[in-house]
């Protein structure tokens, strides 16, 4: 397994002093015991040896997974790199009969394929970074996204636009069709018709801009 310098570094440091403590632990006394009490106490707390755990794992599993995509999920292992077929029935093993060969479960299947996935500069700056996430982590980046819906080249925030207002002109489309505007003119205050005679000329004004706006974009996409 490929090691970094700071996690080779920490291992031989850590063997060392287990190597101490273990040759002095008969000739312990009374003022040494502090001392190794001390020493035990900081290595307890040194977390250096569970990242290097942690990156060493990340590493096996990405591994792991470059290794399961070269099966096809279902016909079997690409022909360009060998057979790969089961020496018995000379077929392809598919990619899920390999993991499983392995004693892979499908959950583990799948983080170690989305694991490989991810960019290499961007899974080395994160293993080798101060909190190495751990598999989880790093197969949600791996893990694809694909849009809900396909837009066809339209804006997001165009189309986001669009969505809100046409929630508003259907209700009023149907509004207009069943109410008879002089009764909403009959039935409004004073002050009510005041703000609807400013609002009414720049609704319309919208509207006729708008009418255009569509002819304009016309049957296309």
């Amino acid at each position: 397994m490929w090691l970094t310098r700071s996690c080779r570094q920490s291992i031989a440091t850590h063997a060392r002093r287990l190597h101490a403590v273990r040759g002095s632990t008969n000739a312990l006394t009374g003022r040494t015991k502090p001392r190794r009490w001390a020493s035990y106490a900081k290595q307890a707390d040194d977390d250096a040896l569970f990242k290097c755990a942690v990156r060493i794992r990340a590493r096996a599993i990405r591994r792991c997974g470059e290794l399961l995509s070269t099966y096809n999920k279902g016909r079997g292992r690409p022909a360009q790199n060998g057979a790969g077929g089961d020496t018995i029935t000379n077929r392809p093993i598919s990619q899920r009969e390999a993991a499983a060969n392995a004693g892979l479960s499908r959950r583990q299947e799948l983080t170690a394929t989305r694991v490989a996935k991810v960019p290499e500069p961007e899974f080395d700056a994160a293993v080798e970074s101060d909190s190495p996430p751990g598999a989880g982590a790093l197969a949600k980046r791996g893990t694809a996204r694909r849009p809900l819906l396909d837009l066809k080249g339209r804006d997001p925030e165009e189309f986001k636009l669009a969505t809100q207002v046409q929630a508003h002109v259907d209700p009023l489309f149907k509004l207009c069709k069943t109410v008879d505007p002089t009764a909403v003119a009959s039935g409004s205050f004073p002050g009510e018709r005041a703000v609807l005679r400013k609002q009414i000329p720049i609704v319309d004004q919208w509207l006729r801009k708008f009418g255009r706006a569509i002819k304009q974009a016309g049957a296309g996409r």
